[in-house]
């Protein structure tokens, strides 16, 4: 299965959150799974970072694990954000859907807005 990670399941993942559920746990350490990482999602990260409502365990440059690869940002990413519904004024989350939307990945989120676009959500 190719998964896409919600920024909050890879920051849980990262530093055992005890939010992260039991089938997140295993649908991340399943090797059989592919896991995605947005740079949008690395973006929000910095954003929040830089403006310290956000402490992250390591540097940027090393934060995603060598095991989940990086989604770019395509124009076909924005093209499919730009058809979106108004559920949510996120633009990072918004980007999250646009991505697993064109690249027919499930989404492993916690967070139910989601559930208002017509993605795959884990």
């Amino acid at each position: 299965m190719k998964i896409l990670l919600d920024t909050h399941i890879l920051l849980w993942f990262l530093t055992d959150d005890e939010r992260l559920n039991k089938n997140q746990v295993e649908l991340t350490e399943n090797r059989q799974n592919e896991l995605f990482f947005s740079i949008g999602s690395l973006w929000e990260i910095a954003i929040k970072s830089g403006l310290l409502k956000l402490t992250i365990p390591n540097p940027l440059d090393i934060l995603v694990p060598e095991e989940v690869k990086l989604l770019d940002i395509k124009v076909s990413h924005l093209g499919a954000y730009q058809q979106l519904p108004m559920v949510h004024k996120d633009p990072f989350d918004r980007l999250l859907v646009a991505q697993a939307q064109v690249e027919n990945l499930y989404l492993l989120t916690d967070d139910q807005k989601f559930s208002g676009y017509a993605v795959q959500l884990l």
